[in-house]
């Protein structure tokens, strides 16, 4: 499988400190349709006096890449990866 890297917000993570990004691994593919995903480029945004970089991306098929199911996607890639 083809992958990208990308840099999303984990909002599951709950940092009294700063707010929490991670950097994943993800398919170059729609898990929807199996259509590429767009390219990822980077925006900068401001959360409660916070900046953060992360990516964002428009996939040329419509379907929508949500940071939590991104995030879930990156993670069932590194399990199947750790039960080869």
């Amino acid at each position: 499988m083809n992958t990208m890297s990308v840099t999303v917000r984990d909002r599951r993570t709950v940092s009294p400190w700063a707010l929490v990004t991670r950097t994943v691994q993800i398919g170059t593919h729609c898990p929807e349709c199996g259509g590429l995903r767009g390219q990822p480029r980077s925006s900068h945004y401001c959360e409660d006096g916070q900046h953060y970089w992360v990516d964002n991306w428009e996939n040329p098929c419509g379907h929508v890449d949500y940071y939590d199911d991104v995030l879930e996607e990156a993670e069932a890639l590194v399990r199947a990866a750790q039960e080869r």
